[in-house]
């Protein structure tokens, strides 16, 4: 059979040239020696010839007779029984280097590729000679399949082929249609880079050109006005702010250059071996050598950082040797896999070289600004003598990760005993010092604790109340969560305790106090601050929702602040199912946080919390919460029938993502991956964020007089413990950590 109608002019791929269209494959005594093997009539051999036919049927943009083809062999191959080694994926198998998949989409045969799409295509894979599924629709210049590839939320947009990425193609090609598709992408990356090191607005000529400037134009102005912020620069002579001061005031924090041994995998997969790693963000690349004493002057192989379009963290079910965790690395055409006995260690390296390539990545886009604006030799000069005195540490993994082991010990040191200077607590163990909150079920106490001196958190909640408003099964459920969760983000709870009237919990005290002395009542917050504060409430429920747990009560007084900035997520489950009491409204705090569906007791969902984050968003950026009016019932009917006013708010990029996420309809709200995904917290890097990995703005209390004219303790607290040999009346089981 040949193959040789695949040819096209700029020899994309050739049967001369390229191996992967070889017509002696299809014949080759190796395919039927193996055809041999296979105790069936449907041999390799056959499948393979099924494989041409395909291929030929595609060709000729014959629908029909391509689908008669795939239903034979599925009908062939189901009957091979249930060993899966021989149920060959025949639309996106690979023997001939290119799928039927990737042959549809090249020539352009959008009925056969959109009837692959609905049998389960792969937009994924990859041809041997490195082109994605997207690249080849950007080559066959078909608006539809670039259309329908770009709206698969498995796609990697950025896959950078020997032309280039998909958005390289098209500005080279003066796509304007399909260029404007790439750009409605969240994920685009404007500033990537090819084999060449060009840029696509490099390749770009005439209207394409244009609509990249405006383009970079936009996401630039939209980049300067997020970054508005009370942060006064220095210039490095004591004068106006230049070019170079801007650079490196805005600059990512660079990186430590990281070494260390991995286990790397043979690319037959048979087999594995050491290889020795370093990952330098400042000379942009990640090194193999053959060993330790190999470095720095003979090395395996050099890759460039910039190159990486993907990075990998796949668990496998089955261990090769010893090691169960693969850290898959892509970089033009080739793919490497590191083996990890450990997930954590994985991750180490995956964090560096995500780190250091995005470094690299930003340092040249801004040196290409700047020799764009003829300033490059300054730059060079000034930036050159200042990177000899910025951060050159050099981090050897393996003693970081015996570090980290190390800190884990402590850790679980500290716990033990944490967890003995809180056994068998108390009320007489407590000075309370103060009223630091009042609600319709208990009090909430600032108190001494004796045993350590230190400042703690009282959580009162009257037994006999609980019962009558039949809240103590919410109260219990509240323990049971508080058990099982670990969040940065979230509150802990130090021990439990009872007296023969009370319920206690006893907890970590944070004297910058809640959100709701930062915002609201009219302060507002810079876009910036908002989009930090709220992206650590986004990681908190995102964890509470991993664990089918809906919080349902988000509002500023149910967020803590820490010392450091970082905000801690109070009050869970306390009172989420209370909504059509009166009584229940007032101790949750104002109705104005409520979603439209709890309000009619249409029941909560997930997205009862994404409006929740929109509302707290809504609040930090105009002052107040979207329908904010001092008549309750008011209030609760302009949540359910009312437009919202976003006058108030200045961003354009706010705006958009609030209107997704204040949808009255809870189905058309976004779920919190989307959320994350979303442009308009582009500059969050989530990772660093969960690790506490980054300095925060410094919060202001809006009203200080305000805050500190609070309820002080002026009357005795009688409460009475329980003896321990008298019978424990009124006692509550479960009321423990244990």
């Amino acid at each position: 059979m040949d193959l040789r109608w695949l040819q096209d002019d700029d020899n994309l791929a050739t049967a001369d040239q390229c191996d992967h269209f070889n017509a002696s494959f299809i014949s080759s005594p190796n395919r039927s020696q193996i055809g041999k093997t296979i105790k069936n009539q449907y041999t390799a051999v056959e499948f393979t010839d099924t494989l041409g036919k395909i291929f030929q049927a595609i060709k000729e943009k014959n629908l029909k007779q391509v689908q008669n083809l795939v239903n034979t062999h599925q009908q062939r191959s189901n009957n091979l029984g249930g060993d899966p080694e021989f149920r060959w994926d025949i639309i996106n198998d690979l023997s001939l280097n290119w799928s039927p998949l990737h042959h549809s989409i090249y020539l352009g045969c959008e009925q056969i590729f959109m009837w692959f799409l609905s049998l389960g295509g792969d937009i994924t894979s990859i041809t041997y000679d490195g082109y994605s599924a997207l690249t080849l629709a950007v080559l066959s210049k078909s608006e539809l399949m670039v259309n329908l590839l770009i709206a698969q939320p498995n796609l990697n947009v950025n896959h950078v082929s020997r032309k280039g990425s998909a958005l390289h193609i098209a500005a080279q090609s003066n796509q304007i249609a399909i260029l404007e598709l790439l750009l409605q992408h969240p994920n685009i990356n404007l500033n990537i880079y090819n084999d060449q090191l060009q840029q696509p607005i490099d390749l770009a000529t005439g209207k394409a050109k244009k609509l990249l400037q405006k383009e970079i134009q936009q996401r630039t102005d939209v980049y300067q006005e997020q970054s508005k912020s009370q942060i006064s620069i220095k210039s490095l002579d004591n004068c106006q702010i230049n070019t170079i001061d801007t650079f490196l005031i805005n600059r990512p924090k660079k990186p430590p250059v990281y070494k260390g041994y991995v286990e790397k995998l043979h690319f037959s997969h048979l087999y594995s071996y050491q290889r020795y790693i370093v990952v330098d963000p400042e000379c942009g690349t990640l090194v193999r050598f053959q060993n330790k004493e190999n470095c720095p002057l003979n090395p395996k192989e050099t890759i460039p950082l910039q190159n990486i379009y993907n990075l990998q963290i796949i668990v496998k079910d089955r261990t090769f040797g010893n090691y169960s965790i693969q850290l898959l690395i892509e970089y033009n055409e080739k793919k490497i896999y590191f083996l990890f006995q450990t997930k954590q260690t994985a991750q180490m390296w995956y964090d560096s070289i995500k780190t250091a390539a995005g470094y690299s990545k930003y340092v040249k886009y801004k040196i290409d600004q700047y020799c764009q604006k003829n300033e490059g030799q300054k730059v060079f000069n000034q930036v050159n003598s200042l990177l000899l005195d910025m951060n050159n540490q050099s981090i050897e993994i393996d003693q970081q990760i015996n570090e980290e082991q190390q800190k884990e010990q402590n850790i679980e040191v500290k716990k033990k005993q944490k967890k003995q200077l809180f056994d068998n607590l108390k009320f007489s163990d407590f000075f309370i010092l103060e009223i630091l909150q009042k609600g319709s079920f208990g009090t909430i106490y600032k108190a001494k604790y004796f045993k350590d001196e230190k400042m703690y958190v009282l959580k009162q909640q009257n037994k006999d109340q609980l019962r009558k408003f039949s809240q103590l099964d919410y109260a219990i459920n509240e323990v049971k969560l508080l058990r099982k969760i670990n969040h940065p983000f979230i509150i802990s709870v130090n021990g439990l305790f009872q007296t023969k009237q009370n319920l206690y919990y006893q907890m970590k005290y944070y004297e910058k106090g809640d959100l709701s002395e930062y915002i609201g009542q009219g302060c507002v917050l810079s876009e910036n601050v908002s989009k930090i504060l709220v992206a650590q409430v986004i990681l908190a429920i995102e964890y509470l929702h991993s664990i089918n747990i809906i919080y349902r009560d988000l509002k500023p007084m149910n967020i803590l602040v820490s010392k450091n900035g970082f905000l801690k997520l109070a009050d869970l489950g306390l009172a989420k199912e209370i909504i059509n009491d009166r009584v229940a409204l007032s101790f949750c705090g104002s109705p104005a946080y409520l979603a439209p569906e709890i309000i009619k007791g249409d029941g909560a969902t997930q997205s009862v919390d994404v409006y929740g984050i929109g509302v707290l968003l809504y609040e930090m950026l105009s002052g107040y919460p979207p329908h904010y009016v001092k008549n309750i019932d008011l209030m609760l009917e302009r949540i359910q029938y009312c437009p919202i006013d976003y006058d108030r708010i200045k961003s354009k990029m706010a705006v958009k993502i609030l209107k997704e996420l204040l949808q009255r309809d809870q189905t058309q709200r976004p779920n919190l991956a989307e959320i994350k995904n979303h442009i308009f917290f582009a500059d969050i890097c989530w990772n660093k964020l969960l690790t506490k990995s980054m300095l925060l703005p410094k919060l202001i209390k809006r009203n200080k007089e305000q805050i500190i004219n609070q309820q002080k303790f002026s009357e005795a607290i009688i409460d009475e413990d329980y003896l321990d040999e008298e019978e424990k009346l009124n006692y509550i089981e479960n009321w423990s950590m244990s």
